[in-house]
């Protein structure tokens, strides 16, 4: 509750908010090489060393203070839209939920961040009203057309790929780096750890198998 009270958002500022389970990882992962390509190629691209949620903090945990200063300011959220900090909602339209509702979504919810549809709802209808202003992405549809979500990834970011980046092959070289197998395989993902609540978790249990329908297979970390 910090962050929405005291998150001062940027014109500029970026946020990637999806439930958990949902593809976060490959998405900051997708957005972070989208948005710094021109700061970093493949060879010192800082997710070969840092776990993608690292390198775009989250607000809830107290980790946007270290985003400041960043050329490209990229921000993470599993947080509802209502619960968003009230300087990102600033459109007068959204009736924010009280800290007591928000304790009722986390208690009624599937997941840590109350019920996944009203979480995905929420940001559909923003999405509806706040045109230009959220670019509401699905996973079916990344996979099924990644290039193509690149794309409006980096004309939604402000950075869209010129010409001749794709004549290049930029989007595709960013797609092959960012892919499952390719993150999956990196020294940092396959032994690394981080600190979370005060316990070590593993970075490889940020990466599933990255398949439509993965997570009715199986129960992923929750991070």
């Amino acid at each position: 509750m910090y962050a929405r009270e005291h998150f001062q958002a940027q014109a500029s500022d970026i946020f990637l908010c999806s439930p958990t389970q949902t593809g976060c990882t490959w998405l900051k992962a997708l957005s972070f090489a989208t948005a710094t390509r021109t700061q970093y190629d493949d060879s010192n691209i800082p997710l070969r060393t840092t776990i993608p949620h690292v390198c775009i903090p989250f607000l809830e945990y107290g980790e946007s203070s270290i985003a400041a200063g960043r050329k490209i300011p990229l921000f993470a959220s599993y947080l509802p839209y209502t619960c968003l900090p009230k300087s990102i909602i600033d459109s007068g339209e959204v009736d924010l939920v009280s800290v007591e509702e928000a304790f009722e979504l986390f208690c009624k919810g599937v997941s840590s961040y109350g019920p996944y549809w009203e979480h995905v709802l929420g940001y559909w209808k923003a999405s509806l009203e706040r045109l230009g202003k959220i670019l509401f992405l699905k996973y079916e549809g990344m996979m099924k057309d990644t290039e193509g979500c690149v794309k409006k990834l980096a004309e939604f970011f402000g950075f869209p790929f010129s010409l001749k980046e794709e004549r290049d092959g930029i989007v595709q070289r960013i797609i092959k780096f960012c892919n499952f197998e390719s993150l999956s395989n990196l020294e940092v993902n396959k032994t690394g750890k981080q600190v979370k609540n005060d316990a070590f978790v593993d970075n490889s249990a940020y990466f599933g198998k990255g398949k439509v329908g993965d997570w009715r297979l199986e129960k992923l970390f929750e991070c």
